[in-house]
């Protein structure tokens, strides 16, 4: 689908909002955001490298995830992990390890 016409030319509706993001993302200020240190270890493996944390908390809050979001945690299943018991995977996972 083509709408609008920038310069003569017709723009995508994907490069409106790749426009309006990045427009959204020179304007959006830094701020501090207070979380438990076993918050934070929790976070640090959904992010990938190239991201940052604000693009995991995006990722988690929005109604559909990225697709390379999807793929990271696919990929991460099919990993070969350690082989840790179902109780105290479950008790890592809740935070009280």
């Amino acid at each position: 689908m083509r709408v609008g016409d920038l310069d003569g030319r017709d723009i995508g509706i994907k490069s409106v909002n790749c426009l309006i993001r990045a427009m959204a993302a020179v304007s959006d200020t830094p701020t501090t955001l207070t979380v438990k240190a076993s918050t934070l270890a929790r976070l640090g493996p959904s992010k990938t490298p190239g991201t940052t944390l604000d693009d995991v908390f995006n990722d988690l809050m929005a109604d559909t995830p990225p697709v390379s979001f999807w793929r990271e945690i696919e990929r991460r299943r099919r990993e070969p992990g350690p082989n840790i018991p179902g109780p105290v995977m479950l008790r890592r996972l809740r935070g009280r390890a």
